[in-house]
C-alpha cells in the first residue's frame, strides 16, 4: 500500500475525528519514511470501533491480542482507550508518535524492523529531534 492508497481507505472508512491513529508501517508511509506498507493498522477508540461495526464485519484476529480485530486482509486494528493515545498529526494525519513506534521497533527487534529502526533515526536526525536509542 502507498500513501495515496492509504489515504483513499482512510477516507473510505471516515472514522470519527480524534478516535483513531494510523500505527506501524502505515503511519511510516505517510511521513514519507517507506515507500510501501503491507497493511493499514490503526487504534481506535470504542466509541469510534462500536460506530464501525454498525457499517461494517468485523472479526476479532488469531494473533494473540484481545483488542486486536479486523475488517479484512488490508485493515486490523486496536481498541484502546483515548487516555492511552500515544499521537500526534503529520500531514493531516493522526499517526502514532514517532518515539513509541520507535521504542517498539526497538523491544521487537524482528529481522524486518532492522530497516525500520535505521529509517526512523534518519527521519529524527532530519527532523531535529533526538531518536531513542
Amino acid at each position: 500500500m502507498n500513501k495515496d492508497y492509504i489515504e483513499k481507505l482512510l477516507k473510505k472508512l471516515n472514522i470519527m475525528k480524534d478516535e483513531y491513529y494510523i500505527v506501524g508501517s502505515s503511519a511510516m508511509v505517510i511521513r514519507g519514511i517507506r515507500d510501501i506498507a503491507g497493511d493499514l493498522d490503526l487504534c481506535m477508540t470504542e466509541k469510534a470501533f462500536e460506530e464501525l461495526k454498525t457499517r461494517y464485519n468485523i472479526e476479532k484476529t488469531n494473533k494473540g491480542y484481545d483488542n486486536l480485530y479486523k475488517l479484512n486482509d488490508e485493515i486490523e486494528f486496536f481498541v484502546n482507550s483515548k487516555e492511552k493515545f500515544k499521537m500526534e498529526y503529520v500531514h493531516g494525519w493522526p499517526l502514532e508518535d514517532i518515539h513509541v513506534l520507535l521504542d517498539f521497533k526497538l523491544k521487537r527487534n524482528d529481522e524486518k524492523d532492522q530497516k525500520d529502526i535505521i529509517r526512523i533515526k534518519k527521519y529524527l536526525e532530519n527532523h531535529d529531534k533526538d531518536p531513542l536509542t
